[in-house]
């Protein structure tokens, strides 16, 4: 299914399915406190924060035309996921596990180990990453950038 609003979406909730589309055409905000597979698209054209005190793998597109936020335990971006923004702040409890695109203007990218893998791509006009540990590295033949 498809959720649109036309200013602002608030969703909080234990959990979310589905491989459906979560749009805004202003601010968005989802706080969860389960596990979190994403599997469809969610975008906003301001504002979108997304938290879960558990842990988020993204197979899909998160994208804010302004700032986005995400919060999680831990956070996997498959090599098919992509979370992007003006400004993206990502701030992980323990892993970031990254083979897909994530890129800002700004990308601020907090977490105790970050491995961006492979097909992994981080990108931003300013680049900030906050890690105990960094692993760039290659697999199959592909280097990380």
């Amino acid at each position: 299914g498809t959720l649109i609003a036309g200013k602002q979406v608030d969703i909080n909730a234990e959990a979310l399915s589905g491989d459906g589309q979560l749009l805004s055409q202003g601010d968005m905000a989802v706080t969860l406190t389960e596990d979190f597979h994403h599997t469809g698209n969610t975008a906003a054209n301001g504002n979108l924060t997304l938290k879960t005190t558990g842990n988020l793998l993204n197979d899909r597109q998160i994208k804010a035309g302004q700032a986005l936020y995400l919060g999680a335990r831990n956070l996997t971006n498959s090599a098919a996921g992509e979370i992007s923004a003006g400004q993206t702040q990502i701030k992980v409890h323990d892993t970031l596990n990254n083979t897909g695109l994530i890129d800002g203007g700004l990308t601020h990218l907090t977490a105790n180990t970050l491995n961006n893998t492979g097909t992994g791509r981080i990108y931003g006009d300013q680049l900030a990453l906050q890690t105990g540990t960094l692993n760039n590295s290659a697999q199959d033949g592909k280097a990380a950038v």
